[in-house]
Formats: structure tokens, C-alpha cells, sequence
């Protein structure tokens, strides 16, 4: 029986460390085209990573933030019969949700809870559609991060490469193709998986109008004045926000930036 807000395991055979741990993300994962809406699909392929890995999940989205939010994510999570046993830590403040200090929020969970980290007993994989890797202490998470797109969030193939990393440890990255390199705006939207009807919105504004202007205002302000511009330049939803900026900074790790572009 999962969790449903008391922070303890339904399992109450089984220890925490002896559990493999999702630390699990929902905007981009199981929320996808609706914001705030849980979606069939994605949630039957989190269950199946629980039921076939004995995992428990900790909670790692910004949806842990808001009461109502993570009283709904519990409610589905125990509808599914999938364990959630708590949440990590806020390193930021409470209202400050685009701070990039996710993947030292999950290795500080794992110490707290005495999995020695990076080299416990305990396998653990955080799946989130924003670059962790890229973050602030995100290269621990290599081998132990899938992420998805958020047009279409946790897929079977990626549930498929969870399941390994709960089942036999930290997995190398897939050899897969180069992706395309990014020259245009609207090669950008299409790398976010958002909506080119956003194009209009960011053509309206001269700081967002063409991919030089973006990944200008990128590296001149940060990604949190950044998320600020594309708010005031019209995008109202958050999760597109996170998209468009994800999406620059995997192509700048990735080198896919056209040159004249690369910041």
C-alpha cells in the first residue's frame, strides 16, 4: 500500500535500505499535455517500473512544494499501489522553483537516510524532463537519470532503461544518433517538444524573437531571469517556460548549438 502522506513505506517488511528509489518528477513525466492533469499512460509505466523493481518513490518535484499538489500525486500514487515514502529536502527557497539545485536536493535525501550516496546498497534513478545532469551536482546522476520529453513524458522505453538502473545499477547512456544541430527558432521548439504556436508569442518580443536573442538573454541574465523573460514575453505556462530553457541547455552541453550561437 503506497504512502499516503505519513512518510512511511505500505511495505512494512521491507527496508528503506534495501528498496531501489525513483526519485520522481511529474511536470514532463506523468503531466505532460495538461498542466496539473495526471495522465493514464505515463502513471501505468511508473507502476510497472514499481512492480517490477520493488521500488519506492521519493518525491522530487516542485509539486512537493504546494499542499494540494503533492496530496494529489500521493492519492494516485496510492491508487497504483506504489510506495511513496517522502520527499527531498527544499535546498531553495519555497517560491523560488526554477532553482537548479535538484540533484543536490536527491544525494542529500540519500545521506540523510544513511545509502552512503552515490555507492550505497540501494538503487536508486531519478527520472525528470529537465537536465539534471546539467545542474548543480548533476554529474553524480550519470547512469541514474532518465529523462523524458515533456510532450510525451515517461515513455515504456524509457520505464524499460529505469527498470535496469533499479535492477542492476547505474546503466551507461544508450548509444544513439547525433541529433540534429539547432540553427532555428523553430528547430528550438521543436527540441523542447512544446507547441510552435509559442513561435507567435516569442516573435511578438524582441529579446525572444529569434534563437541568437534567446540564447543571448540565456547567457546575459541566467536561467532564472530568463524564465522571468519568457513569462513576460507571454508564455504563460510554467512548464513550457522549463521546456524552452531545458532545451538550450542540452544542446549547449551536447554541443548542438549552431557555432555562431554557442554560448
Amino acid at each position: 500500500m503506497a504512502d499516503t502522506g505519513t512518510g512511511s513505506s505500505g511495505d512494512s517488511g521491507s527496508s528503506t535500505k534495501t528498496r531501489p528509489i525513483v526519485f520522481l518528477d511529474v511536470d514532463g513525466v506523468l503531466c505532460c499535455k495538461h498542466e496539473t492533469r495526471l495522465e493514464a499512460a505515463p502513471c501505468a509505466e511508473l507502476q510497472r517500473i514499481a512492480e517490477s523493481t520493488r521500488a519506492a518513490v521519493v518525491l522530487s518535484t516542485d509539486w512537493r512544494r504546494d499542499t494540494s499538489l503533492s496530496s494529489r500525486i500521493k492519492r494516485c500514487l496510492h491508487e497504483r499501489r506504489v510506495d511513496c515514502i517522502g520527499a527531498t529536502p527544499q535546498l531553495s527557497g519555497s517560491m523560488d522553483r526554477v532553482s537548479r539545485v535538484r540533484p543536490k536536493e536527491i544525494l542529500s535525501w540519500l545521506s540523510e537516510h544513511g545509502l552512503g550516496g552515490l555507492h550505497g546498497s540501494t538503487n536508486w534513478v531519478a527520472i525528470d524532463d529537465r537536465d539534471l545532469v546539467s545542474e548543480d551536482g548533476g554529474e553524480a546522476l550519470r547512469g541514474r537519470f532518465v529523462q523524458t520529453a515533456f510532450a510525451s513524458g515517461l515513455t515504456r522505453e524509457l520505464a524499460d532503461r529505469a527498470i535496469k538502473m533499479l535492477l542492476h545499477g547505474p546503466q551507461p547512456c544508450p548509444e544513439e544518433e547525433r541529433p540534429p544541430n539547432v540553427r532555428t527558432l523553430q528547430d528550438l521548439l521543436a527540441e523542447a517538444g512544446v507547441d510552435t504556436a509559442v513561435m507567435d508569442v516569442l516573435q511578438s518580443c524582441a529579446t525572444t524573437s529569434s534563437l541568437p536573442a534567446l540564447v543571448k538573454a540565456v547567457e546575459s541574465s541566467g536561467r532564472v531571469k530568463f524564465l522571468e523573460l519568457l513569462k513576460a514575453s507571454g508564455i504563460s505556462r510554467p512548464a513550457t517556460r522549463q521546456a524552452i530553457a531545458n532545451a538550450i541547455g542540452r544542446c549547449k552541453r551536447e554541443d548542438r548549438l549552431c557555432p555562431e550561437l554557442k554560448i
